[in-house]
């Protein structure tokens, strides 16, 4: 990201150890060649997205806690051949998460 010059953001997790944690590669668009795929890897990220970055850098300008969730809905092996699929599934398991993440997060940013 322009303004920053780090690679990483710190990532709020206190309480939230019922989640998987992992890295996340973000930019500003996807792309599928082996030498993106190579980079991401090479960060040692297992997740790649378009959003996470403006929301971790939003969250750090405004000292907001960090804290972001995925849902995996397609893979580079896959591509969005199992998009729909994977998103009913989250659609499923997500609320009760988010519910126990904003109960969380209500006692930090008060």
């Amino acid at each position: 990201i322009q303004d920053y010059d780090k690679v990483y953001f710190s990532t709020y997790t206190d309480g939230i150890d019922f989640l998987e944690k992992v890295s996340l590669a973000t930019s500003d668009h996807i792309t599928y060649t082996e030498e993106h795929i190579k980079m991401v890897r090479d960060l040692n990220c297992s997740v790649y997205d378009m959003e996470g970055g403006a929301i971790a850098e939003t969250c750090e300008a405004n000292s907001i806690p960090f804290v972001l969730v995925k849902g995996i809905s397609d893979t580079y092996e896959s591509g969005t051949s199992d998009f729909y699929e994977n998103t009913l599934i989250l659609s499923e398991k997500f609320p009760p998460i988010i519910y126990k993440l904003l109960n969380i997060l209500s006692s930090v940013t008060k």
